[in-house]
C-alpha cells in the first residue's frame, strides 16, 4: 500500500507510548482531522508535517491601504 491507502494510528504519541484510545485511520482522513483542528491532533507525531495540512490563509478583513489605526 502506499499513499492516500496508508493507515495510521490516531493520535500516535511524540514519546512513542500507546496512546490509551486510538483508531486505524487512512492519512487523507489524518490530514482532514488536522485541518479541522481535531482535540488530539496537537500531541500527536503526525501533527503538522510538510504539506499534510494545507491549511488556507484567509484574506484580511481590513480594506487595501489601511492599518487599521485611527489618524489623530
Amino acid at each position: 500500500m502506499s499513499g492516500d491507502s496508508d493507515f495510521r494510528q490516531c493520535p500516535t504519541r511524540r514519546d512513542d507510548r500507546p496512546a490509551l484510545v486510538a483508531h486505524e485511520i487512512t492519512t487523507p482522513m489524518c490530514h482532514k482531522r488536522q485541518r479541522e483542528r481535531y482535540h488530539k491532533c496537537y500531541t500527536c507525531a503526525h501533527y503538522d508535517r510538510a504539506g499534510s495540512t494545507s491549511i488556507v490563509k484567509l484574506p484580511s478583513l481590513r480594506p487595501p491601504g489601511r492599518s487599521g489605526l485611527i489618524a489623530s
